[in-house]
């Protein structure tokens, strides 16, 4: 139900001095009242009760009545404001905000939106751009649930309960359809929000810490032997094209992941104690340190494109991830691959096919990777047919020393 707002100026007689009087303003919702002073005086008689401002069109009157117009356009303001926000408005908080005092009331996207400010100002230095967007659209999504749900523009940090977190999940995957990992990113970082208020006093408890997310196991995708070798031997007759694939095969044979490959200088190229070419870097995602050891396949496309980065400090021309999601897809039409092709797939590739397919130890591929954890590394890491076969090859020898049947 919508509350009742009134504004009434007044003068008070009792206080005269010199002849004028001090002008009050009384606030009214829901029939409780409060007043506040508008830190004006008038001379009594310029003052028209009836009309509640000053009488006539003396320069005096009309500056008067111009402010009292100014505070009743900030007084309605702040009432719209709480109103809009809050579903509790008293006339206490109308003149608390107007006075510019009283509690602060955090509201959910204002604190989204400081988080978002503070994100941006990391963009180019230790956070990706892609990611940044990524949180932009986490806050207009929830926005839209505000309005379409709640029927609010906002709400306050104090009024969240654990009802909210899950009727916004629900709303996400039966009304707009989203995948179990999409509803992840579009509520993990109101989580996040909420717990940093939590933490930092401004919320008494913690409405979203028994909110965990259903998840389902997504199996990574990466390409076998022959479809890496299928897609570094075709010969593309656009340009583009073939830079994509450049850039994913470099990916594939050093792991690094677009933003890594986008933000690789030449400093970060060093001659390391074996005598030769390292990249020596951290991940921009986690800023975990990594080493990769440069094989001839990608000495070769950094020589192929060594021309095209002349005058910068770059050492790959790599496109934006976007364009390259988009012609991977059409590569791997052309070449023949069956496959969803992501760049991200490169990573994979280079984590099972390229990698732990060769023996080398999860320990080791874990570090090459950057990942801080090596359950991640086993998320990446796929037992492949061909490892299978080997294993079961392996096994048949050792049983065939050990075990016999009887004829």
């Amino acid at each position: 139900m919508r509350s009742t707002f009134r504004i009434l100026f007044y003068v008070n007689k009792q206080r005269a001095k010199d002849g004028c009087v001090p002008i009050y303003v009384r606030l009214t919702v829901n029939g409780k009242s409060t007043f506040v002073s508008s830190r004006l005086t008038i001379p009594l008689p310029l003052w028209d009760s009836a009309a509640n401002k000053a009488a006539g069109k003396s320069i005096e009157a009309k500056r008067i009545n111009v402010e009292l117009d100014r505070i009743k356009a900030k007084l309605l303001h702040y009432y719209q404001r709480i109103s809009d926000r809050d579903a509790y408005v008293t006339a206490e908080r109308v003149k608390s905000a107007y006075l510019g005092m009283g509690e602060e009331y955090e509201t959910l996207l204002e604190a989204l939106d400081k988080f978002n400010r503070d994100f941006k100002q990391h963009v180019g230095v230790d956070r990706a751009q892609s990611t940044y967007r990524k949180y932009d659209n986490v806050r207009k999504r929830l926005a839209e649930f505000l309005s379409e749900k709640l029927h609010r523009e906002d709400i306050p940090l104090k009024e969240l309960t654990e009802t909210f977190i899950t009727d916004y999940d629900l709303y996400l995957r039966s009304e707009k359809g989203l995948t179990p990992s999409c509803v992840c990113i579009y509520t993990k970082p109101l989580k996040m929000i909420v717990t940093k208020a939590h933490n930092a006093g401004v919320i008494a408890r913690n409405p979203f810490a028994d909110y965990h997310p259903k998840k389902t196991t997504k199996e990574r995708g990466y390409l076998i032997e022959s479809e890496l070798q299928a897609l570094m031997n075709h010969k593309f007759t656009f340009d583009g094209y073939g830079k994509v694939r450049d850039m994913f095969v470099f990916s594939c044979f050093t792991g690094m992941a677009h933003a890594d490959v986008k933000g690789l200088t030449q400093e970060m190229i060093q001659r390391s104690f074996d005598g030769d070419l390292w990249i020596v870097k951290k991940r921009q995602k986690t800023s975990t340190p990594f080493k990769i050891k440069l094989c001839g396949i990608t000495k070769r496309i950094i020589a192929r494109y060594k021309r095209e980065v002349a005058g910068t400090n770059l050492v790959l021309p790599i496109p934006d991830i976007a364009y390259c999601n988009r012609v991977l897809k059409k590569i791997a039409a052309e070449v023949g691959i069956d496959k969803v092709i992501t760049f991200h797939m490169a990573r994979h590739t280079f984590a099972t096919t390229n990698a732990l397919a060769q023996g080398i130890r999860i320990e080791v591929v874990s570090r090459m990777l950057g990942h801080t954890n090596i359950k991640t590394t086993q998320i990446y890491a796929k037992v492949t047919d061909d490892m299978l076969a080997k294993g079961f090859d392996e096994m048949a020898g050792i049983y065939a020393d050990k075990y016999s049947l009887a004829q």
